[in-house]
């Protein structure tokens, strides 16, 4: 289930008043084995798109380490298109080349797009 701040605004080193954190949307996500909760922040729920990984590597981000440089550098804007059912649209953006994905309510990537060269 998404979590998402309604107030979110977060300035240069610090985090949003309203949620504590810098991550606007972040999902709820309970393990098929030990039923256990986890939050995590919505870019994280990319790193299961193999384009995005590419997109990452190719830009010299490694998506498992850099998630917080993808938050603060790449992710350009984050918008909720639906809310029931939940739809959730990112844009990443680095070195003139863009990548737009849809999540669902689950966190998963339903759809993505992406430009490249968009720099003139």
């Amino acid at each position: 289930m998404p979590n998402v701040c309604e107030d979110h605004h977060v300035e240069s080193g610090r985090r949003c008043t309203s949620c504590d954190t810098i991550f606007e949307v972040q999902y709820d996500i309970v393990c098929d084995v030990c039923h256990q909760m986890i939050t995590v922040p919505s870019n994280r729920c990319l790193l299961t798109e193999p384009r995005v990984l590419m997109f990452l590597e190719d830009h010299d981000y490694d998506p498992w380490y850099d998630w917080l440089l993808i938050e603060l550098e790449l992710v350009q804007r984050q918008t909720v298109l639906s809310a029931d059912p939940f739809e959730l649209e990112m844009v990443l953006e680095a070195d003139g080349d863009r990548l737009v994905a849809t999540l669902d309510e689950n966190g998963a990537v339903t759809a993505l797009h992406m430009d490249a060269s968009m720099a003139v």
